[in-house]
């Protein structure tokens, strides 16, 4: 039995492709999910009956993560940096810990994010002169030091930064 694609389709949710048989579909959203970093959903549904048996139509649907590396992601009500989007890997802003981020809130592309230096530290608040001369007091970033280039990014009523090699 031959693998072959029947059609595809660009609908408002995306591309829908329509395999021959059900291993294809299985194996070729798999590689997308894995590739591209996401999760595949599976589903049946009856399609109809041929000499006494049910035939059924596989749906194989594949959900991308939406941020990539370096985005700013919300997690548990803890803000998190994308390290790995394939692997949906990140890190806790303010601890460094590791995390597992699928499933959270995309906050800050970073592509929209400005970027700055760290001019002073304390304990708790970090002083940073944007790419314009202003200046921002925002907490401190894991991995904050003196001298630092940051990304900025704003999140609620709040600025925050983190350095970029973070």
């Amino acid at each position: 039995e031959k693998d072959f694609l029947l059609k595809f389709e660009e609908t408002k949710s995306g591309i829908d492709f329509y395999f021959g048989n059900k291993k294809i579909g299985e194996r070729v959203s798999k590689m997308i999910a894995d590739e591209l970093g996401g999760s595949v959903f599976r589903s049946k549904k009856l399609h109809t009956r041929i000499d006494g048996n049910d035939v059924y139509r596989f749906t194989f649907l594949v959900r991308l993560f939406e941020a990539e590396d370096y985005d700013a992601v919300l997690k548990d009500g803890k803000i998190c940096i994308v390290k790995n989007a394939k692997l949906q890997k990140g890190i806790e802003l303010m601890t460094g810990k590791a995390v597992n981020v699928s499933g959270a809130t995309l906050i800050a592309k970073k592509e929209k994010m400005g970027w700055g230096v760290i001019t002073n530290l304390d304990e708790s608040v970090a002083e940073v002169m944007d790419s314009e001369g202003r200046i921002f007091h925002v907490p401190r970033s894991f991995g904050a030091e003196i001298g630092k280039e940051v990304f900025i990014f704003n999140f609620g009523q709040n600025i925050f930064a983190f350095p970029r090699d973070l």
